[in-house]
This record gives C-alpha cells, sequence and structure tokens, in this order.
C-alpha cells in the first residue's frame, strides 16, 4: 500500500516535470518567432486585416494611414485623400492598440500580392521620376514640392517648383540633391 502512494508521487512528479518541460518548449518556440518578426511583417499583418495604422515619424509626428502595399524597405499608404510612399527606415514606431499588438503578431502573414515584395525604395522613386509626378518630398531637414529627375544608387535629384505646375525649365526655382537615407515621406 505505501508502495502504491510513492508510486502515484513519483509518476504525478514526472507527469508535472514533463508538462512544465513542454509548457517551457513551447514558450521559447513562440519568443523565436517573435524575435524573426520584422517591422514589415507586422504591418504586413495589419493591412491585411484592414487596420488603420498610426505612424510616427522621428519629429514625433503622427499620421493615421491605410497601408495600401508594401515594398522591400517602404509602404504606400492612404489617409484621407493624400497618398505617401514612406520608407519604412523613416517609421519611428507603430502607434498600436492592443487588439492591433495582437493583430500584428500572427503567426502566419500572408505576403504582398506580385512582386511589390521585392521592389526596393529607390525602384519606387524611379518610378515617379519616370512619370514626372509632381509630389512633395519630405526630409529631416524640410520639404519641397517639385518633380525627381533621376534617383541614383543612394541619392535622388528633386526640381524644385511651385505646387501645382508642371516641370518646365523656366518654373524650377532650385534643385535639390537629397540623401535617400534622409527622405521621411513623398507624398503624391
Amino acid at each position: 500500500m505505501r508502495f502504491e502512494l510513492l508510486f502515484d508521487d513519483l509518476g504525478s512528479r514526472l507527469e508535472s516535470a514533463l508538462d512544465s518541460g513542454a509548457a517551457a518548449r513551447r514558450a521559447e518556440g513562440e519568443r523565436m518567432r517573435i524575435a524573426r518578426l520584422t517591422l514589415r511583417d507586422r504591418l504586413e499583418a495589419l493591412r491585411a486585416a484592414g487596420e488603420p495604422v498610426r505612424l510616427v515619424f522621428p519629429s514625433d509626428q503622427v499620421v493615421v494611414v491605410t497601408v495600401l502595399a508594401l515594398g522591400r524597405d517602404w509602404l504606400s499608404a492612404r489617409s484621407g485623400r493624400d497618398e505617401f510612399i514612406v520608407p519604412l527606415a523613416a517609421v519611428a514606431a507603430l502607434s498600436l492598440t492592443r487588439e492591433q499588438v495582437q493583430r500584428s503578431l500572427v503567426d502566419e502573414v500572408l505576403p504582398t500580392r506580385g512582386i511589390e515584395r521585392r521592389i526596393p525604395f529607390a525602384i519606387a522613386l524611379r518610378d515617379l521620376a519616370r512619370r514626372r509626378a509632381n509630389l512633395w518630398l519630405v526630409t529631416r531637414g524640410g520639404g519641397w514640392h517639385g518633380t525627381i529627375d533621376r534617383v541614383g544608387s543612394d541619392h535622388l535629384d528633386l526640381a524644385v517648383h511651385p505646387a501645382g505646375t508642371p516641370r518646365r525649365e523656366r518654373a524650377v526655382v532650385d534643385y535639390r540633391t537629397i540623401a535617400l537615407d534622409d527622405v521621411l515621406c513623398v507624398r503624391l
């Protein structure tokens, strides 16, 4: 009779140790999964859920946007009637609700459709240059209206001209060569 109690006690201790080991392995697996998540992954999960997101810029300016697409290192978004292209490196933080935090930690994020996922920021800017798009370019040092003339590997040339006017040589008031790392936002 006493041996039965001993074996029951040893069995319950073993079972408890196995359960706690499995729980520890699950917890470690979850920590490793989260460690592999990128800001882009979390934005993709929120985009897929149709969530508006509050982007916080280094100046502490907060802009509520709907993410339209994600490139390799940039996102395109809409806020009201304005559309933006923002390099992910320019996003200082996401201001999320508790529910958004949980939705952004999904196990499986469906990738952005098509080739967008692989397009780097410089290529998106080259497309705007090719289209001769009038835009507002915001950097850490200020903002200018104009047209991108060309995009190098780490910089762009902006012909600065008044808003609402097409890029004509007589309308250009300045030329700016801007480091891509300094670009915070391009508003179309």
